[in-house]
């Protein structure tokens, strides 16, 4: 594909597969850290190109079960890059990163001001994705970082919510919140009365 650059044969921000995929996006997938170097330094490649999901690359890296430490503290560099950018879905980087439990994706998006009061097209939230996915991490340090964090869980109840968690640590986590460390002066039994944000 650089030959074909390089002979100005194709262009770097152009689609090459059905899912509307830029030599950037595959790159990223794959983790082919001097592809993508020469892709923008060389080849002046939109770092914030969609494709028909309406992920960037730094979606694709945060979605990618390969953890690319090195790839993502590359891209995130770049002048122009959009954190915050919204897929489709209105996931952002960050959402991906909270799905995966790519912690590392996780603290350095927050590092360079991933807003963390984002809500996706479902009136979902982070903590939401964070519960769902029983990402105790990205948990805890959402329900320590909420000061202006006025947003729900979404529209669904809370105990819907928890029996489609895929694990106990954020349910357990979130009474012992709520009971001790926010709630002091009364108990909870369940979490549907406890006004999740």
């Amino acid at each position: 594909s650089l030959v074909l650059l390089d002979q100005h044969k194709i262009d770097v921000n152009e689609s090459i597969d059905d899912n509307g995929n830029t030599l950037l996006h595959l790159s990223a997938q794959f983790c082919y850290l001097n592809v993508v170097r020469a892709l923008i330094e060389l080849f002046q490649g939109d770092i914030n190109c969609k494709n028909k999901h309406g992920q960037s690359p730094l979606h694709v890296v945060c979605n990618n079960k390969l953890r690319d430490n090195h790839y993502l503290s590359y891209i995130i560099q770049i002048k122009d890059i959009v954190i915050d950018v919204e897929d489709n879905y209105g996931y952002t980087p960050l959402t991906y990163a909270i799905i995966n439990h790519f912690h590392s994706a996780f603290y350095t998006l927050i590092a360079y001001k991933s807003d963390i009061r984002k809500i996706d097209k479902e009136g979902n939230s982070l903590i939401y994705h964070a519960i769902i996915n029983d990402n105790l991490i990205a948990l805890k340090f959402l329900l320590s970082n909420r000061k202006p964090l006025e947003s729900s869980l979404n529209t669904k109840k809370l105990s819907d919510v928890l029996i489609a968690s895929k694990g106990e640590r954020c349910c357990k986590y979130l009474l012992k919140y709520y009971n001790e460390e926010k709630l002091s002066n009364k108990k909870y039994d369940n979490l549907d009365s406890c006004n999740l944000p």
